[in-house]
């Protein structure tokens, strides 16, 4: 999120209303007022990326033993 005077500011939302929101950053809970706000961008939490870089992970960990048992 930016606010106006340009800071940027990351977190997971606690709470939001029609006049602030609450993100929690480092387990300090941030206010921010509506009106101070300049851009905010939301990330979608996908579970088919997060189990994907651990098969991807897992595979190669064992192309690699297969790999070093044909030498």
């Amino acid at each position: 999120m930016s606010k106006l005077d340009k800071t940027e500011i990351k977190g997971r939302l606690i709470s939001i209303d029609e006049n602030k929101m609450i993100l929690d950053y480092g387990g300090q809970n941030q206010t921010i007022l509506k009106d101070e706000i300049y851009n905010l961008k939301v990330r979608k939490f996908s579970i088919l990326k997060s189990a994907g870089v651990g098969v991807v992970s897992y595979g190669a960990l064992v192309i690699i033993a297969l790999a070093s048992f044909s030498l």
